[in-house]
């Protein structure tokens, strides 16, 4: 099962470690910075991804919810659960990103 995992680079360490921690338990994680290789077309690699991921994980912090990669990943989640082609994001958020906690 693969799950493909939505977040900003500057959260890219976070990202790693909850990756590793889903990846022992047997699953498959997706993360563009790994995956996409020099001369694709980034948007399809990453659509193709989404359709072929059995869920979406969302790391939001207050870098991912400025990010323009992040939000079209999510607008092209939600079209394909629209179509009843897609599934619901989980998200995660990481606390100590946020001021106050």
């Amino acid at each position: 099962m693969q799950v493909f995992f939505s977040y900003s680079l500057a959260d890219r360490e976070f990202a790693l470690q909850l990756a590793k921690e889903i990846t022992s338990r047997g699953l498959r994680v997706w993360m563009s910075a790994d995956e996409l290789l020099p001369g694709e077309n980034p948007w399809l690699t990453i659509g193709k991804a989404l359709e072929d991921s059995h869920a979406l994980v969302v790391l939001l912090s207050p870098e991912s919810v400025k990010s323009e990669l992040l939000n079209s990943e999510l607008e092209y989640a939600w079209v394909m659960r629209i179509f009843g082609t897609g599934y619901s994001p989980s998200w995660c958020v990481q606390p100590s990103k946020f001021p106050g906690s």
